[in-house]
């Protein structure tokens, strides 16, 4: 007891009060960061609390964040294709589409020619004659989705020397009119056909549309 009777007469002493004032204010600031330090890790607690085991478990594991990126990402690309830039016509006609039609780009030139359930497209580089391609088979029409299947010809080989074929895979597209233009896009999921992942044909091609003209 005599002891703190000597502190507290030494910190009344005049010569000590303005210790004792800093002193007294730095235990009342201590107090306050205590505080609020209890105080948040309260609140924080209560969250952690409402959180399922399982979701604590992902929050855990390090890949989870990883395959959310992924996910949303793959969830924003399908929703990018699935916007179409011009609407589907699925209505149209073989009728509409038969002839010879030519394309250009700022890559290609395209030559297609429609005839009979057979076609015959070729793929002209501005720039660059290695990356010249061919396919010929035949295609078929239901709604506006429009089938390629493409087969392989000596014939073509001989017509086409010098170029590559484009794919011996099926590929499918979108086809419409669009006045006088004929376009072809990307299917979307709701057209109810297996797209490639690499589609031989729209993949090189500016957003993935092909728009011909008549050929004259």
């Amino acid at each position: 007891m005599n002891k703190i009777q000597k502190i507290v007469q030494f910190l009344l002493a005049k010569e000590n009060r303005l210790g004792a004032i800093i002193l007294f204010i730095g235990i009342i600031a201590l107090g306050f960061v205590s505080f609020a330090a209890i105080d948040r890790f309260a609140s924080h607690s209560g969250q952690y609390a409402e959180l399922s085991e399982e979701e604590i478990a992902n929050f855990r594991d390090e890949s989870y964040f990883e395959r959310r990126i992924e996910e949303e990402n793959r969830q924003r690309v399908e929703q990018e294709q699935e916007r179409l830039r011009y609407e589907r016509q699925q209505d149209i006609k073989r009728a509409q589409i038969e002839g010879a039609w030519d394309m250009r780009n700022e890559a290609y030139r395209g030559l297609l020619q429609l005839s009979q359930g057979n076609y015959k497209l070729v793929l002209i580089h501005n720039t660059d004659r290695r990356l010249q391609r061919y396919s010929v088979g035949t295609y078929d029409l239901k709604d506006d989705i429009l089938t390629f299947r493409p087969r392989y010809s000596a014939q073509a080989q001989r017509e086409f020397a010098g170029y590559s074929r484009l794919t011996a895979s099926t590929f499918p597209v979108l086809v419409s009119k669009q006045g006088s233009r004929l376009v072809l896009q990307r299917p979307t999921r709701d057209a109810g056909v297996f797209v490639p992942n690499y589609h031989p044909f729209l993949n090189i091609m500016p957003d993935e549309i092909a728009i011909f003209q008549t050929l004259k």
